[in-house]
């Protein structure tokens, strides 16, 4: 298996290219001394010393207030050396907000995959789940960098991210068994239950897989709900809104200050706990999205969302709005959440019907393996054990191709 992180596609040209082009449309002089604290910045960084680098980028990014993001993505790569993640990461998602050409985007797209695996290594000594995330967004990050710019170094990064999701999720199902064994070993121990010693064993068994079913149930009642639970507060929603359409039309007919005040106050309690309900959404969302097995109900659920948290943060700009007394802004800001969470259920409904349709064919496959031996479907020939053992031999690899990958360009002058 290769390492995360391997640099075939160089950085160097496609900035070098972004920064020139910068430096054409700028006045000559301060071109010049921008090219020339951008030089120093990346001599420093290549000769080993990203702290000093750091601050040389940043000094030539104070310079101007709007600073080329080809200098934030150097800049970013000397936060990524320094093993600064949050802050290279900000970097990052600032060069792709900007509008930066497809081979920087792609460069930046890389080095959040690269990140997100990073912070994936942290947490697993500590939290399998928090590890899945990071695992997934890093994913996605590596697939938005090759389908702006075609890269086997990205291609080869998604199949081992995806070994890895594979051998996490194997270890999570198998740390939940044990755990879910020895609850009922220590169950079957306390024998103290009124009703334990009146029950024969096979009632006690029995009431057991009644509970384990009535809980499946359940899980599979929450699952298929929450596309309607979605289509459920934005019809909440749109009934905010036009309690805030009644308040503007109140105001406008000269109703009392202090009635208004308090009907105002209560909209925006109103809409506090519909923003509460909305994060409860998003937090099943994720939930869901880190157990999925298909990428197509992964996809719809990470589009889920971010649908809800685009919806988010229209209900608090509209809550401050409410308390405000600008009712009509708020009003516009509800339509917008309620729009938000409209679409959010109907990816939910597409990631319902994915996980259906993925249900349905694994009983099939289990009907035609019936009169087979029992076999445990493995996704890959080695088992997980060996994935994750391998995975650490790479790290180290990973880490010194990291550092080749987030090398910046010296900049030429050309202009």
């Amino acid at each position: 298996m290769s390492g995360i992180a391997k640099p075939t596609r160089s950085i160097r040209s496609s900035a070098a290219a972004c920064v020139a082009a910068f430096l054409c449309i700028v006045a000559p002089a301060f071109a010049e001394d921008l090219a020339t604290q951008t030089e120093a910045a990346n001599k420093l960084l290549q000769d080993g010393k990203p702290r000093e680098a750091i601050d040389a980028y940043s000094a030539a990014i104070s310079t101007t207030p709007t600073p080329p993001p080809e200098i934030l993505f150097n800049r970013a790569c000397a936060l990524l050396a320094d093993s600064k993640l949050p802050e290279a990461e900000t970097d990052f998602r600032a060069v792709l907000a900007r509008n930066s050409s497809d081979s920087l985007r792609a460069a930046a797209f890389y080095n959040l995959g690269l990140i997100e695996s990073r912070q994936a290594d942290v947490a697993q000594e500590k939290a399998v789940p928090e590890a899945i995330e990071h695992l997934r967004r890093s994913e996605r990050c590596f697939r938005s960098s090759t389908a702006i710019t075609p890269d086997p170094a990205a291609a080869r990064n998604i199949d081992l991210i995806q070994r890895r999701l594979a051998a996490l999720l194997e270890q999570q199902k198998q740390e939940q068994q044990k755990q879910e064994e020895k609850e009922k070993q220590e169950k079957s121990k306390d024998g103290n239950s009124p009703n334990s010693k009146d029950q024969k064993p096979s009632d006690q068994k029995s009431n057991e897989q009644q509970k384990s079913d009535n809980k499946d149930q359940q899980q599979n009642s929450d699952d298929q709900n929450l596309s309607d639970d979605l289509n459920k507060l934005a019809d909440q929603q749109d009934q905010q809104s036009k309690d805030s359409n009644n308040l503007t039309k109140q105001a406008e007919q000269g109703a009392p200050k202090d009635q208004m005040a308090e009907q105002q106050r209560q909209a925006a309690q109103k809409q506090n706990d519909l923003q509460n309900k909305t994060e409860q959404a998003k937090k099943q969302a994720e939930s869901k999205s880190g157990k999925a097995q298909e990428q197509k109900e992964r996809d719809s659920l990470d589009q889920t969302k971010d649908k809800l948290d685009k919806a988010q943060k229209a209900q608090q700009q509209a809550e401050e709005k409410l308390k405000q007394g600008d009712t009509k802004s708020a009003e516009e800001l509800q339509k917008e959440a309620a729009k938000q969470l409209r679409e959010a259920a109907q990816q939910a409904k597409q990631a319902e019907d994915a996980k259906q349709q993925q249900e349905q064919a694994q009983q099939q496959q289990q009907a035609e393996q019936q009169q087979g031996d029992d076999k445990n479907a493995k996704p890959f020939d080695a088992t997980a054990a060996q994935i994750l053992d391998q995975e650490r031999r790479d790290k180290q690899m990973r880490d010194r191709m990291m550092r080749q990958r987030a090398r910046p360009v010296p900049v030429p002058k050309d202009w």
